[in-house]
């Protein structure tokens, strides 16, 4: 019980909690956790599991998260932990996004360790990133406020699915952000991702007040690739911000996930109705002969 530290945002309900952290609203028995995997009720006290464990790190390009249109060409030290709040069939990451506690507990990283190895690798920020980053909230953002007061800037990965304050106290401390909008339709989000749209748009919403705000869209064919649906998608973010970046991300086969990568065709087509509305579009996880045969060219 040491190694863990409480969290924030949670109330208490009889013997069990109610966490107030994402919209998911986990109600907790004791012992147990949220849907996250990361945040306990122990003795009617919620906890964060994953508070001063930091389990992987990379120095990466500012292109890789993927931000394009934030200082361009620097490096970033890139942490992440265990734990998401969406459960999305096609998780890229979902290995470390489930990593046991036990496995997470053999990592010790304090706030000032992860500022100081950043500042000794060259690193112009440090990105929070590989898993959904907020549901470490606490930790997430006591690094993000000591590295600013030490001269970095802060690059937050993550899916949006956060409850407004939450999100707007996080945004305080985060200069950057690329948020995962996976889709657009309410059946979509609750059957492959097990969330809600409206929340992450709110919450693009409130990050393009306060930072820089690029989405993410992985563009999976007969799953979220209808025209209309992809100009919604364009719509809702023309009505934040035109220059919005958008990266349409080409879907390959993974975890419980199976159908074929999405069709170059798909892309392209979906790379024209989101440039009839937004400034800035680009297409990810291709390869530099496949922009050249569906003729795209935006460097």
């Amino acid at each position: 019980m040491k190694k863990i530290k409480p969290a924030s945002y949670w109330e208490k309900k009889g013997n069990k909690v109610k966490c107030l952290l994402c919209p998911n609203n986990c109600i907790i028995s004791d012992s147990k956790t949220g849907k996250c995997s990361v945040r306990i009720n122990v003795g009617g006290v919620l906890y964060s599991l994953t508070d001063g464990h930091y389990v992987s790190e990379a120095i990466d390009p500012i292109e890789k998260k993927p931000l394009y249109n934030f200082h361009r060409g620097d490096l970033v030290y890139s942490i992440g932990t265990a734990g998401c709040n969406l459960t999305c069939l096609f998780c890229q990451n979902y290995q470390l996004v489930s990593l046991p506690t036990q496995f997470i507990n053999n990592f010790q990283t304090s706030d000032k360790n992860i500022v100081d190895r950043a500042i000794e690798s060259k690193c112009k920020g440090i990105a929070f990133t590989y898993n959904e980053p907020t549901m470490n909230y606490e930790q997430m953002y006591r690094i993000a406020k000591l590295a600013k007061e030490k001269g970095l800037y802060t690059v937050a990965v993550s899916n949006g699915y956060l409850n407004e304050g939450p999100m707007k106290e996080i945004t305080e401390v985060i200069d950057a952000w690329n948020i995962d909008l996976k889709g657009i339709s309410e059946d979509f989000y609750k059957n492959i991702c097990g969330g809600r749209p409206g929340p992450v748009i709110r919450n693009i919403q409130i990050a393009n007040e306060k930072s820089h705000v690029e989405v993410t869209f992985l563009l999976i064919d007969e799953i979220n690739s209808k025209d209309e649906e992809i100009d919604e998608l364009a719509r809702n973010l023309l009505k934040i911000n035109p220059n919005i970046s958008l990266h349409i991300s080409r879907y390959f086969p993974n975890k419980k996930m199976n159908i074929p990568a999405t069709k170059l065709e798909t892309m392209k087509r979906a790379y024209d109705i989101s440039k009839n509305h937004l400034n800035n579009v680009y297409l990810g996880n291709l390869t530099s002969a496949e922009l050249s045969f569906i003729d795209i060219d935006y460097q």
